[in-house]
């Protein structure tokens, strides 16, 4: 078995992983992608992003419910995310209210769940 990352032009050999549906969606500019491969088949990969996060969504409370606001601050982030090289943003919702106001954007919710992995201790090196 050998590992290295997956060059950009062969991330087509993704199709049929659980990465594969989200490469379309990775910037290559902020993505690393390491396979570990056994004769040449891809047996294993992690995906290493560098994703844009969009954090702390507000609207004051006379102005909540009203569209206005929402649609100038979607318009505002696409114009953002694009200029910053990116196709699309992660959001936290740390309330149900949120969680709606940003599925009403289009936003789709993730499977499962997310943690923070520190790795000073795991070097291969």
């Amino acid at each position: 078995m050998t590992i290295r990352e997956l060059p950009y032009q062969e991330w087509h050999r993704l199709d049929g992983t659980d990465l594969g549906p989200m490469t379309d969606q990775l910037p290559p500019a902020h993505t690393r992608i390491l396979v570990v491969e056994d004769a040449g088949e891809i047996i294993g990969h992690v995906g290493v992003l560098s994703f844009l996060h969009a954090e702390g969504w507000w609207t004051h409370p006379e102005h909540r419910g009203k569209a206005a606001v929402l649609r100038l601050l979607r318009a505002g982030l696409a114009d953002l995310v694009i200029a910053m090289g990116s196709q699309a943003v992660l959001a936290g919702a740390v309330d149900a209210n949120v969680a709606q106001m940003l599925r009403k954007m289009g936003a789709e919710e993730m499977p499962g769940q997310t943690f923070c992995l520190p790795v000073g201790r795991y070097t291969t090196h």
